[in-house]
């Protein structure tokens, strides 16, 4: 139980500090580049979750098979 507290209050940081970089973006942005970042990371993060493709699920199932063979 101690470990989900630790688990969830590292991750309850990390939204804190997302929001916080977020905000402080876009104060520091203008209308117009603020939104040209926005699109960068959507598409980004987009991309990069569909780049693996289970690629690393399927290592971790298949790579011990195919030692074990030699």
């Amino acid at each position: 139980m101690r470990e989900a507290a630790i688990t969830f209050a590292i991750r309850g940081a990390g939204a804190a500090f997302a929001l916080g970089q977020q905000v402080l973006l876009a104060r520091l942005m203008s209308g117009a580049e603020f939104g040209a970042y926005v699109t960068a990371v959507s598409w980004i993060l987009a991309l990069g979750s569909c780049v693996s493709l289970g690629l690393a699920e399927a290592a971790v199932r298949i790579l011990p098979r195919y030692t074990a063979r030699g």
